[in-house]
């Protein structure tokens, strides 16, 4: 028994199945929707949802149909406006255009690959403590005749997630210099977006890059993919281009600013402090030092509290919009297409 929502859809149709999601939890969608209205308005007082939510709207639709259809079966299950769908689907895009800056502390992520075992890969999903009950665990089945499992979002199509091709992704968050958009506001490819497409439609890491790779962002975010022949890369999107960073000595571990050639040179993380660093070198040095044999010897790594960089996160200020908190850990075992999920951190604390 879990402590949170899992939900199951039966549809393979993509508005059949957005209606089938929006209708059983209509609730939390709306929650959900408040709760970024909340931020962007926070950080933006002329903040408006209906021109972000449309240029969001557009996007996909423009772009990814099939996401489009069922963005509007879940407007049209809740009750709620397409255009707040699409913005909290193009959330990561949204926050990029109207602070470009934000020095946000969130997740970190570690796969760790051998010869003879399918890989490791772990993440913490650190975001906002007033949104820790706007998430669940929701599995589908696709046209195809697979199976995805993803941490999501109500109203979100895809966060973190594997499917039954043992194709797994994570996403960390970044800051790049050509995030603050010059001209016309415009939103790109909606990371959430293209982390549901592939899920949907890769089933290794060399397809996801081609799809990756043909595409435009307005955003930074680093993709990490995974697949059960042990391939691994994580994929830094932004809006110059696309770098790529692979494992090292079988390690491949990210947090929240750029590590690749492309990226670095307008990485705007650590604004505020050094932490994304602090996070990402224990890691590298806990793993590199006692190479883990299980997932749960990962877990252990990423049981760390040091103030000057803490990956399990616990907020001290939970009124405080601007003070994240680890709201779930994930855990993703792509030789099997399944996903563990532990409420709060890997220490075992909500």
């Amino acid at each position: 028994m879990t402590d949170f929502v899992t939900f199951s859809s039966r549809t393979t149709e993509p508005y059949e199945r957005g209606v089938e999601l929006g209708t059983a939890q209509a609730g939390p969608v709306a929650a959900t929707v408040a709760s970024y209205r909340r931020l962007w308005e926070w950080l933006d007082p002329d903040f408006d949802l209906t021109f972000w939510g449309g240029r969001a709207w557009e996007s996909i639709t423009a772009q990814a149909p099939r996401a489009g259809d069922e963005i509007a079966g879940i407007a049209a299950g809740s009750g709620r406006r397409i255009e707040e769908i699409a913005a909290i689907n193009a959330r990561t895009e949204v926050l990029g255009a109207i602070a470009p800056r934000l020095d946000t502390t969130e997740c970190s992520t570690v796969v760790s690959s051998a010869p003879g075992r399918a890989p490791y890969a772990v993440q913490t999903w650190d975001w906002y403590p007033h949104m820790r009950a706007n998430w669940f665990v929701w599995t589908f089945p696709t046209a195809a005749g697979g199976a995805v499992t993803t941490l999501t979002e109500y109203g979100v199509l895809a966060k973190i997630g594997v499917n039954d091709a043992g194709l797994g992704v994570m996403l960390n968050m970044l800051h790049h210099s050509a995030d603050e958009q010059l001209g016309e506001p415009r939103i790109g490819f909606p990371v959430h977006v293209l982390l549901r497409t592939l899920l949907e439609d890769c089933t290794s890491v060399d397809e996801a890059r081609d799809l990756v790779r043909s595409l435009a962002f307005s955003a930074s975010s680093a993709l990490t993919v995974v697949d059960r022949g042990g391939d691994a890369a994580s994929f830094e999107t932004f809006p110059e281009g696309v770098g790529e960073v692979k494992p090292e000595a079988g390690l491949l571990v990210r947090t929240n600013h750029f590590v690749s050639a492309e990226g670095e040179s307008g990485c705007q993380g650590g604004v505020l402090d050094d932490n994304s660093w602090v996070r990402r070198d224990h890691v590298l040095a806990t793993l590199g030092d006692h190479p883990p044999t299980s997932a749960a010897d990962v877990l252990a790594a990423l049981t760390h509290h040091d103030d000057a960089g803490p990956i399990c996160r616990h907020a001290a200020e939970p009124d405080d919009l601007l003070a994240t908190a680890t709201l779930a850990t994930a855990t993703l075992d792509v030789e099997h297409g399944e996903l563990a999920v532990l409420r709060g951190g890997p220490c075992g604390h909500p």
